[in-house]
């Protein structure tokens, strides 16, 4: 199956058909190069180096054990996603990687107005904190919360969030979205109330390009995503304490204000800037080449 809903032209097929249909694709472009990332990486990445081609594994995420990952190798070379995972890659692997954030587009992400009127959360599944979040929202039923769904959610597990959502309507559920737009054009601020190590957080970046407040959970690379724009609460923080922060931002205006201009501004930094995140990935795959 093929399409074009990344703005290029995209080749699906099942998981297990991938390495066998690269070793095709490699015989047909015939590429200098071969980037790779998540599960079957050490597949396609075996299959590359049989064909002489060099490999650029992208390293996203923290979970090391959910797949095997290729050997090392001199013409494999990492870019972790954040200096959080880079140094998970160092001390799990023994590899240096080198770090280059995910690409934020702001003119996918940044509206031009905001119509403030949800406490947003994105993607309302266990491990981004679903049950924590829905916690929050039952603690101040005069607050509206909107939930919009990124990862697949299943029927099974749509039913079961639907049903919990009828004891909340202050809490409203959004199916995907191409558009983030419409979802930050309605957002007061967001909460990031993640259980797991994000290994980036781009939710976190993408809200802030818009000058949108964000509450996270001090895990993973949020903190560094965040540094001082953000408020970062403890891991064991509990419902309670996230409300009374989420009371004070949307109560107090001045310190709302102020949380929204370090927002921009965290987001204008230079490392987050796509064409510096471009030139140094092309300059790290032309050294790997040239060797």
């Amino acid at each position: 199956m093929s399409d074009r809903h990344n703005g290029y032209q995209t080749h699906r097929t099942a998981p297990w058909l991938v390495a066998r249909l690269t070793r095709q694709r490699l015989g047909f472009f015939q590429p200098d190069i071969l980037i790779t990332q998540l599960e079957r990486s050490d597949e396609i990445a075996a299959v590359a180096l049989g064909h002489g081609v060099q490999v650029v594994l992208m390293v996203q995420d923290a979970q090391f054990d959910w797949w095997p990952w290729p050997a090392p190798h001199p013409h494999i070379r990492l870019i972790s996603n954040s200096e959080f995972i880079a140094s998970r890659v160092r001390d799990q692997m023994g590899i240096e990687s080198t770090v280059i954030y995910p690409v934020i587009r702001w003119e996918s992400y940044k509206v031009s107005s905001r119509v403030p009127e949800f406490i947003t959360f994105v993607n309302p599944v266990p491990e981004k904190g679903v049950e924590l979040a829905l916690e929050i929202a039952a603690l101040v039923p005069n607050r509206r919360f909107l939930l919009v769904e990124s990862w697949p959610v299943g029927e099974k597990a749509r039913r079961r969030l639907r049903d919990g959502l009828k004891q909340l309507p202050n809490v409203t559920f959004a199916g995907w979205t191409h558009d983030m737009r419409t979802v930050y054009s309605r957002t007061a601020l967001l909460i990031v109330p993640s259980q797991w190590e994000e290994a980036f957080g781009r939710v976190a970046l993408e809200a802030q390009v818009s000058g949108i407040p964000v509450v996270a959970r001090d895990i993973g690379g949020l903190g560094e995503v965040l540094r001082d724009s953000g408020i970062l609460l403890p891991q064991n923080a509990a419902a309670d304490a996230w409300v009374q922060t989420i009371e004070r931002l949307l109560s107090d205006q001045s310190f709302y204000a102020a949380c929204s201009t370090a927002a921009s501004i965290n987001a204008s930094r230079p490392e987050f800037n796509p064409l510096h995140q471009v030139d140094r990935f092309l300059a790290i795959a032309t050294e790997r080449i040239s060797k």
